[in-house]
């Protein structure tokens, strides 16, 4: 029996050795450095991974959305200084910043707007007869008789407002002297000032 437990401690201590030494093996091979799992050229520009904006540009004014005069903006080529490709949409907003710009990302398709004050070139071309700021005399008004005289004012004419009978007052104050046409509504305006 002195023989057998003599055998069962020299068999637990032969394990002991074995695997004492295995995990001191196991150890110093972890602190030996690991090889590099990446070389430069195995690695991939993340950025030549990712899809391309859809990038468009466009322009609106001011006046035609306040008084909603349903323009479309218009695009137009604009080549920011900086390549928005690498850029997320936080570091576009702040590129262009509101007022003056709008932002849309939708998925890759993003729309730059730029805000512009006043008018539309196509409402520029339109003038009306309305009233000075002070409602008293007569104008030419650049703009749909919509924006009153907020795109500006091409004439104020000596006709009096309070002048003008019922009829041509009310013409006036509901736009229905609009044209492209300047001598036309130069002409309107002299034939009131002739009635009066």
């Amino acid at each position: 029996m002195k023989n057998r437990s003599i055998f069962l401690w020299l068999c637990l201590a032969a394990f002991f050795f074995i695997g004492s030494s295995f995990l001191g093996y196991a150890i110093n091979s972890a602190d030996e450095e690991e090889p590099e799992l990446t070389s430069k050229k195995d690695v991939t520009d993340v950025t030549s991974m990712i899809e391309p904006y859809n990038i468009v540009f466009l322009e609106r004014y001011a006046l035609c959305d306040e008084y909603n005069l349903n323009c479309s903006a218009t695009g137009y080529d604009y080549t920011p200084a900086e390549d928005l490709q690498s850029l997320n949409e936080e570091e576009i907003r702040a590129l262009f910043p509101a007022p003056n710009w709008s932002v849309f990302l939708d998925d890759r398709d993003l729309t730059i707007t730029h805000l512009l004050e006043g008018l539309c070139p196509e409402h520029k071309k339109i003038m009306h007869l309305g009233l000075n700021q002070s409602g008293e005399y007569v104008t030419i008004c650049y703009g749909p008789s919509e924006i009153s005289s907020l795109g500006g004012v091409y004439l104020v004419s000596d006709i009096p407002f309070a002048a003008l009978n019922d009829e041509q007052k009310d013409k006036i104050i509901h736009g229905s002297y609009e044209s492209q046409n300047l001598e036309e509504l130069q002409g309107i305006l002299d034939s009131l000032g002739e009635i009066n």
